[in-house]
């Protein structure tokens, strides 16, 4: 009860806090849970554990802060909020996610102080694992690392006399057909083994050259492990079962990739730990007694206004989306298969595409040229009101991993002379053979985007200043044929596109003449 007593203002303004917390965030922990609950990010259920007890293990060095900050930790939470505004009405969702944590640092600094980063900067980092990035961003900046790994796997195997051909990111076992088509799956560990090193060296070493050489070997450890597991597999197929490379023991050889991680991240620290062992653990640091500053019992009512500002950052989001009105448009059930001189046959996609796809009216098909059969194919998605789970999100987070390699990404300015007064974004993509050059753009309230980051600003934009956050995604795939060059497929889908543009037009709002 004594100790109770003595942190009684602590535990009024965290409850004041945290009240204000759930207010604002409790709609988004259900898709957080969604993200934490894939296979690549189930290690962040173990974050807020491990936080809480980094935040445990310094509190006698924090109680030592004797005083918290109003003004920046007001400004800190003034941040929180135009992150979160901008992440809803930009449907990133990521940045609501990020509002989560600023909110938590803007607290801490209420509480005890802009000196508090100084003890509690290291468990900021560890909760920031707990963050999903975009799944565009995981795989653009890893699908290098995912060649790599495959390429290692295929030296291994030709190593032990077992053929193997690698193209991509696709491994085929000749004889075996056996193909890893996404070779990356072990690399769902490439941030637990990052957090890992990092926890190790806050914990076994003092030396900051050392938690950064520990850090730095996280990243080959990952691809030595995984190009390990994927020859390994290959191994089992060719010599025991297929079934080893798929089903329980597939996912069981992703679990063992982990383990032999951790194996070899502490066989680096304990020879970390010989060279000038002068490491000492945590165990072995200055305790510094643990005394309540008095000065919380002045700063809890600011507790409380920040409770209030994040419950009027919540109204705020909500009044904004309510705000928010469609412009009448024709639905694509009447879209009719024909463009120029190609001919269509209309698609329907599984509603498990339709899931991920989150489009309110959408179109697709295969299209062929008349006069050359060429072969395309198109899908335009078109969205009512974006938000954070529900907008539409650039290809090449689809394409590209799925492998698919990416040869050439560039944007295309206008091109009046072929038919399209309007740029796009192309990639060139091969596969087992096959070349297809792709054109995406979005046409979003009277615009043609060809950046996804521009096409988030101009959502939050005209959010705020049209009251509309309508749009669509257009994208264009056609099929190279034997001898024919990226250049003459361009010229063909550059026809297409200027065709396409015209005739979606009632389908896709622009800009209204009361916004002219």
């Amino acid at each position: 009860m004594q100790k109770l007593k003595e942190h009684k203002w602590l535990l009024v303004g965290l409850t004041l806090f945290t009240a204000g917390f759930l207010y604002l965030f409790w709609p988004h922990f259900v898709s957080l849970e969604k993200h934490w609950s894939n296979e690549d990010n189930s290690y962040c259920y173990l974050i807020p554990l491990v936080f809480a007890y980094l935040v445990w293990e310094t509190r006698s060095k924090l109680y030592m802060q004797h005083c918290g900050s109003v003004l920046p930790g007001y400004l800190l939470m003034v941040l929180t909020g135009f992150v979160y505004l901008v992440g809803l009405l930009g449907s990133l969702e990521t940045l609501v996610y990020v509002a989560m944590w600023l909110s938590i640092i803007a607290v801490s600094v209420l509480l005890f102080g802009p000196r508090s980063l100084r003890v509690l900067g290291f468990s900021f980092l560890v909760l920031v694992f707990a963050v999903p990035l975009p799944p565009f961003l995981i795989r653009m900046v890893t699908f290098q690392l995912k060649l790599i790994s495959s390429g290692l796997a295929v030296r291994m195997l030709e190593w032990l006399s077992i053929p193997a051909y690698g193209e991509g990111n696709i491994i085929d076992m000749g004889v075996t057909r056996l193909q890893i088509i996404d070779a990356c799956s072990g690399l769902r560990y490439l941030l637990p083994s990052i957090l890992l090193a990092l926890l190790i060296g806050h914990f076994l070493h003092t030396k900051t050259w050392k938690k950064l050489t520990l850090l730095v070997l996280s990243i080959p450890v990952t691809l030595v492990s995984n190009a390990f597991r994927i020859a390994m597999t290959g191994v089992l197929v060719t010599y025991v079962s297929v079934k080893f490379g798929e089903g329980f023991l597939h996912d069981f050889s992703g679990w063992v990739v982990y383990m032999v991680s951790i194996v070899l991240l502490g066989g680096l620290s304990l020879a970390l730990r010989r060279i000038r062992p002068s490491d000492r653990s945590a165990k072995d640091k200055d305790q510094e007694v643990c005394t309540v500053p008095a000065a919380l019992e002045k700063i809890w009512p600011h507790a409380l206004v920040c409770a209030v500002l994040l419950a009027v950052f919540s109204l705020t989001g909500a009044y904004l989306f309510s705000k928010q009105f469609t412009p009448e448009r024709e639905t694509f059930s009447g879209f009719e298969m024909q463009v120029g001189e190609w001919k269509g046959n209309r698609l329907y996609l599984d509603q498990e595409v339709l899931d991920v796809l989150w489009a309110d009216d959408y179109v697709t098909g295969n299209f062929k040229h008349a006069p050359t059969g060429t072969v395309l194919h198109m899908l335009v998605s078109y969205y009512q009101k974006q938000s954070t789970e529900h907008t539409a999100h650039a290809p090449t987070s689809c394409l590209v991993g799925s492998g698919w390699s990416l040869d050439a990404k560039e944007v295309l300015p206008p091109s009046p002379q072929t038919g399209r007064n309007f740029p796009v974004a192309r990639m060139i993509l091969n596969q087992a053979g096959t070349t297809v050059v792709s054109n995406f753009w979005f046409q979003q309230r009277g615009r043609h985007i060809v950046d996804e980051y521009k096409n988030k600003m101009w959502l939050v934009w005209d959010s705020f200043s049209m009251g509309r956050s309508d749009g669509a995604l257009v994208r264009l795939e056609l099929f190279l044929s034997k001898g024919q060059t990226p250049e003459e497929g361009q010229l063909l889908l550059d026809a297409f596109a200027g065709e396409l543009e015209q005739r979606i037009k009632p389908y896709i709002p622009g800009i209204l003449p009361s916004e002219q």
